[in-house]
């Protein structure tokens, strides 16, 4: 590919200077027009950790669009997360307004959320943690657990299982659920 810099070729890919520029900042560049799930997967890791899970929606989008459209589970468990981030940083404003942009069509949709309360995952309707707007101290609420930094960890291994789905088999928290339904049938 000759002598083309990080930032030129993320500006390409994702057509947008701002997203080049940072991921050049995080050394987690896709390095190639089609990049591997394993490469991407590090990409969009990093971006979720970091808080900023609406520029990995963005990236799925466009190398992945069978996996991160409007409406199915990553776009979905992103959009919330994206919005997490926002009540977590106090940003009401924003998060209300990516609420009803990103999230108010998909209200009654659910997804796997990670309660560290209980340490398993459950699931929780998108209108429920809509309800993170309504508490003057989202942190002390019901739903404080979504605040969790483990939260945005577990999103970040959701999304992954899903780029590759292979790994499934060797996630832990697909293996503890099987484990579970073994020894409830072996107590029985």
């Amino acid at each position: 590919m000759g002598n083309i810099s990080v930032r030129t070729l993320s500006y390409s890919l994702l057509k947008t200077e701002d997203v080049a520029i940072e991921l050049e900042e995080l050394k987690v560049a896709p390095q190639h027009d089609d990049p591997s799930p394993r490469a991407l997967s590090s990409v969009i890791s990093v971006l979720i950790n970091s808080g900023d899970s609406i520029k990995a929606l963005q990236i799925l989008e466009q190398f992945t669009p069978d996996l991160a459209f409007p409406g199915s589970e990553v776009y979905l468990i992103l959009s919330s997360q994206a919005f997490i981030d926002l009540i977590r940083e106090n940003s009401v404003i924003e998060a209300l307004e990516l609420a009803q942009k990103l999230l108010s069509q998909y209200k009654e949709s659910t997804i796997k959320v990670w309660n560290y309360i209980n340490q398993e995952f459950c699931e929780i309707k998108i209108n429920e943690i809509m309800g993170l707007l309504c508490y003057v101290s989202p942190i002390e609420s019901v739903l404080g657990y979504l605040l969790n930094e483990k939260q945005r960890e577990k999103v970040a291994e959701i999304v992954n299982l899903r780029l590759n789905p292979e790994d499934e088999k060797k996630s832990y928290f697909c293996n503890a659920g099987k484990i579970w339904k073994c020894l409830k049938k072996k107590s029985k």
